[in-house]
This record gives C-alpha cells, sequence and structure tokens, in this order.
C-alpha cells in the first residue's frame, strides 16, 4: 500500500445512483471516481440538481448506491477491532447493501 492510499479516508469506485420519480428512473450520480485524502480541504461544487447533496448523502450512508461502492474510514485496514470493523473502515456498495469490513 502507497503512502497516498493509506491516506485517503474517502473513497467512491463508479458511484451511482438514481431517484425513482413519476416519469421512471432519474439518474442523479453516474460513474463518479473520487479520492479524498487526510488533512485536504475539498469542495463539491455545481449547479442546482447536480448531484452534490445525492453524493454527501450517499458518503454519509443517507442513500445506499445503485451501484458502485463508498468507503469512508481510518487510514490502517487489516485486523478487527473490538466492534468486529477492520481498522474503522466502513463500506457500502449497491451490491451488499450496508457492510463492515
Amino acid at each position: 500500500m502507497t503512502n497516498k492510499e493509506k491516506n485517503i479516508v474517502i473513497k467512491t469506485e463508479g458511484l451511482g445512483f438514481e431517484y425513482t420519480a413519476d416519469e421512471g428512473k432519474v439518474s442523479a450520480l453516474s460513474s463518479v471516481d473520487l479520492e479524498i485524502e487526510r488533512g485536504s480541504f475539498t469542495a463539491i461544487i455545481g449547479r442546482n440538481g447536480s448531484g452534490k447533496s445525492t453524493l454527501a448523502k450517499t458518503i454519509n450512508a443517507l442513500l445506499i448506491p445503485t451501484e458502485g461502492n463508498v468507503i469512508v474510514g481510518a487510514t490502517t485496514r487489516g485486523k478487527k477491532n473490538t466492534s468486529g470493523r477492520y481498522g474503522g473502515w466502513r463500506a457500502w456498495s449497491s451490491r451488499t447493501r450496508t457492510t463492515s469490513l
């Protein structure tokens, strides 16, 4: 694992989310790949309806993605801690709903 990989605290891989509306499904996020490193300052900017809030809600697990993965957590992985999680990392994806690693 490289030093950069050790410092990533938020990561998305192919993240997508669709809302269901009267006219069918509406894509709010599509194939979002993102890495945010510890200590960095990151701003998510865009027009109304561009998916900023949806991205924040998927990172906070208020919405479960319809595709892809979200990983949020500590810089170390490996051993299970007392809560049964691996190094504090939590991950959720479109395939597994909410899962502890």
